[in-house]
């Protein structure tokens, strides 16, 4: 008998890129977001990249490896809180925080990549240069620079993706109702996330 290989459908793919939340949840989902967390924090300290707000991304300011972890831990309850909040209004069904929690943690999982791709020599090079405000171009620099740019807008976009589908499946809210309350709280969320970094960084120089 011959034995075929079994290789995922195009919609299978697609589900486990931008909804991966129907396979995994509660405690898998959060046990696996908080090592995503981790492993960005500790790969954002040595590119000197900060997750400084639920959708920011900054890289140049030097620190110490626990203010990297701490700034993503906020950034990731700065989101999660809301949203959760934002579920006990609008879902029809129970619905249980370790879920919404979890699938938060697990939606920053393109933070890993953008922490990677910040490692680039390249890029870490015209970073110092803007730092110090050198306007000196080197192509090849710059190339690195606009890729990086790139990767982490594409990133952004597939993590917001990420934290919406997490909402909508945790609370089992769709349509408009559920847009708009997601829309709500991850301003939210950013904005306190901004605020509670901001005076992190304020206590930590001082």
């Amino acid at each position: 008998m011959t034995e075929t290989m079994a290789f995922p459908s195009r919609d299978s793919l697609r589900a486990w890129l931008f909804n991966p939340f129907h396979f995994i949840a509660g405690g898998r989902a959060l046990a696996m977001g908080l090592a995503v967390l981790l492993l960005a924090g500790y790969n954002g300290s040595v590119s000197n990249s900060h997750f400084d707000g639920v959708l920011d991304f900054h890289t140049g300011a030097a620190a110490p490896l626990w203010l990297f972890l701490v700034e993503g831990g906020i950034s990731w309850v700065s989101a999660a809180l809301p949203l959760c909040l934002a579920g006990l209004l609008i879902s029809k069904s129970r619905m249980r925080s370790i879920d919404v929690f979890g699938t938060a943690a697990l939606a920053r999982f393109p933070t890993l990549v953008m922490a990677f791709v910040a490692l680039l020599p390249g890029y870490q090079r015209q970073i110092g240069r803007l730092t110090v405000m050198n306007l000196e171009s080197i192509p090849a620099d710059m190339a690195a620079f606009s890729f990086v740019a790139l990767m982490v807008v594409a990133m952004l976009i597939w993590m917001v993706i990420l934290m919406y589908n997490g909402f909508s499946v945790s609370c089992n809210a769709r349509g408009w109702k559920a847009v708009t309350a997601f829309v709500v709280a991850t301003l939210f969320g950013e904005i306190i996330s901004k605020a509670l970094i901001v005076v992190l960084a304020v206590w930590a120089m001082g």
